[in-house]
Formats: structure tokens, C-alpha cells, sequence
């Protein structure tokens, strides 16, 4: 049995998809919703309050602009979590956490997910790794679904004193369960749709940066087989990208520098010189678009 908890600030998302749950799960749950159209919450401080009124051993955590594919995914998640090793699982997740700052998502071939994901720019929906079944070994998962054990949720919690908005809560809540020795996995045999993609601002960089300063002593994280090879190539692919993101929001030089040369997995003064010239180049492009 499975009790749903969902930060909800849109009641008509919120009905569709307390609908699409009863149609599709298969097995007896209940729906917390927390009433969030005032922003009165962070997620943290949400989810905690939901996972504290909850009546079942299995929690999950859900975005309200989803809508689930299949049936009886409850059972699939049930099925799942008979392995007491299990401490979460989500739908999209990466093998590896950067030291640089980074969202999980930066990490290339070490992403694992499977949805049907939608565009802000159209109606368009992209099918994600459609045909992958069973699930793979993770160290984090994207907060988009979140399935965990009330045992567990109570053994770490989110943290809602460091994460007070909206984002990082599904990192800092992964690797706190991956640290306690469970086993964190993306399940490919959910699939489900996301009508939105996330918001990435000023707010997220702000509330990344806080979370990782709490886990810098322990980041790099990953998977035992991701070779040295593999973790510096994502290392500097993250920063590239990030870079991106820097330079589209109008960041200080300082701070892209900064995001170079700080928090460096490995040295290397050619990755250095090519993510400087990238910077000229991004600069460059963003002037000419405005």
C-alpha cells in the first residue's frame, strides 16, 4: 500500500492527476496533498509535513504536471522495495555527482531515464529511452517521482533547514540515502509524462550553490564502476554547460571564472584555455540574440 504525497499549487493539475493515479495504480494508496498556492512552503518543509500525516510503509513523492502511462505501477513499485536494500527510486536519475555545481542531469551517458517529456516551446513530446525495462544502480534521482520507505524518509528526512525553495531537495535527499548504504535506482518499467520542463534561474543556482557546500567534503559521488576517465570528461562537460547557463543570466566574469576554476575534480590548463574561449564564444552569441 502506498500513500502519495504531492506539493500542489495548481488544483486543476492536482485533480487530473489524482485521477490519472486511481485509474492506473492497481493496488489500495491514499493522496496527501499539501496546499501550496501560496508558496507558503519550500518542498522540503512540504514533504516532510506529508510524510508525517502518511498512513502506508511506501511513500511517493510526485509532481503535479505528470500523468502515468501504465497500469498498475503500484504493484510494479511494490515488487521493487520486497528488496530491503532498496532506500529510493525514481524514473531519471544519474550515476555520478559532480563536484563541479551541476544539476544531475549534466552527467551525459551516466543519466539513466525513461518518459515521455514535454517542451515549453510546443505542444511536441519527446519519447525518452521508450523501450528500456528493469531499473539501474543510481546515486541520485530527479524529484519529478520519488518512491522511498517510511522507515527511511524517517531515518534522513528532507533537509528543509539548508533548502528552503524548490530545488536540490531530490539531490540532497538521494545522496543522503545512497550515504546510509541503500540502494538507489531508476526504474525504467514507470513510465509517465511530464507536461513541463524545470525552471532554471537564479533561484536554482542559489539553492544549488547551498547544496553543495553541505556535501563538498564528500562530492564527487558515483557508482563503483565509472572509470577516472569517465568522471573527468563529465566534470568538464558539466562546466561547459553551466557556463551556458552563467552567461545567459547575465552572471559577473567573477562568477564564470569562478565556475572553472573552483571546485576542479582534475587540473587540466587545455580544458581550462577551452572552457575560457567558450565563455568568449557564449558571450558572444548571447549579444547577438539580444
Amino acid at each position: 500500500m502506498i500513500s502519495i504525497i504531492i506539493c500542489s499549487t495548481n488544483i486543476d493539475r492536482y485533480d487530473k492527476l489524482k485521477n490519472n493515479v486511481q485509474q492506473t495504480i492497481g493496488i489500495e494508496h491514499e493522496i496527501i496533498r499539501i496546499n501550496n498556492n501560496q508558496n507558503i512552503y519550500g518542498i522540503c518543509e512540504a514533504y516532510n509535513i506529508g510524510a508525517s500525516k502518511a498512513r502506508y510503509e511506501l511513500l511517493c513523492f510526485i509532481h503535479e504536471d505528470v500523468s502515468f502511462l501504465n497500469t498498475d505501477w503500484g504493484k510494479i513499485l511494490l515488487y521493487y522495495f520486497q528488496n530491503k536494500e532498496v532506500g529510493l527510486l525514481g524514473i531519471a536519475g544519474s550515476q555520478y555527482k559532480t563536484k563541479t555545481v551541476g544539476g544531475w542531469w549534466n552527467s551525459g551517458p551516466l543519466v539513466k531515464i525513461k518518459m515521455r517529456q514535454g517542451s515549453k516551446n510546443s505542444n511536441a513530446f519527446q519519447d525518452i529511452n521508450k523501450e528500456a525495462s528493469g531499473c539501474e544502480s543510481c546515486v541520485c534521482i530527479d524529484g519529478i517521482f520519488m518512491a522511498t520507505p517510511q522507515k527511511v524518509w524517517k531515518e534522513t528526512l528532507f533537509d528543509n533547514k539548508t533548502l528552503k525553495k524548490f530545488h536540490c531537495y531530490d539531490l540532497d535527499y538521494s545522496l543522503s540515502v545512497f550515504g546510509k548504504g541503500y540502494k538507489v535506482l531508476v526504474c525504467y518499467d514507470i513510465f509517465l509524462e511530464h507536461f513541463s520542463t524545470g525552471e532554471y534561474n537564479r533561484v536554482w543556482y542559489d539553492e544549488t550553490l547551498k547544496f553543495h557546500r553541505k556535501w563538498q567534503s564528500k562530492l564527487p559521488i558515483s557508482i563503483d564502476n565509472i572509470s577516472r576517465k569517465e568522471k573527468i570528461e563529465v566534470e568538464w562537460n558539466t562546466k561547459k554547460n553551466m557556463l551556458g547557463f552563467l552567461v545567459s543570466n547575465d552572471y559577473p566574469l567573477s562568477e564564470l571564472l569562478k565556475n572553472i576554476f573552483s571546485k576542479m575534480y582534475s587540473f587540466s590548463l587545455k580544458k581550462c584555455i577551452i572552457c575560457i574561449i567558450e565563455i568568449y564564444k557564449l558571450k558572444k552569441q548571447y549579444s547577438r540574440s539580444n
